[in-house]
C-alpha cells in the first residue's frame, strides 16, 4: 500500500478491469488518488474515457498532472464517494436482500 501513499494519480487503462471488482482501484481511492470507472462521477472524482480513446486518456492525465489542486479535490471527492460502497453500507443491504429471498 505504500505505493498509493507516494502516488497522486491512479490511471487504469484496461478495458476489462474498470469495475467494482478492481480492488486496486478502490485501494487507490482510499488513499485519495483520483481515478475513474463507471462507479465514479466523470469530472468530479475521476475521468472516464471511451474504450480505445487514447487521446482523451492522455488529455485526462495531462489535466491531472497540470492541476494539482483539482487533482486533490478529485481525490477527496473519490474518497467520499467510495464510502457508499463500504462493507458497513453494503452488507446490511445484502442481508436484507438475502432475508427477503429466504422468506419467499
Amino acid at each position: 500500500m505504500d505505493v498509493y501513499l507516494e502516488s497522486s494519480i491512479y490511471a487504469l487503462s484496461s478495458r476489462f478491469e474498470g469495475s467494482y471488482r478492481n480492488h486496486g482501484m478502490w485501494s487507490a481511492v482510499a488513499f485519495n488518488c483520483p481515478c475513474g470507472v463507471k462507479e465514479l462521477k466523470d469530472g468530479e472524482d475521476g475521468y472516464l474515457v471511451n474504450v480505445n480513446d487514447t487521446t482523451s486518456f492522455a488529455q485526462s492525465l495531462i489535466k491531472l498532472i497540470e492541476n494539482p489542486e483539482s487533482r486533490k479535490q478529485m481525490g477527496a471527492a473519490a474518497r467520499k464517494n467510495i464510502l457508499r460502497l463500504s462493507p458497513e453500507v453494503i452488507f446490511p443491504k445484502w442481508k436484507k436482500m438475502f432475508e427477503a429471498l429466504v422468506e419467499n
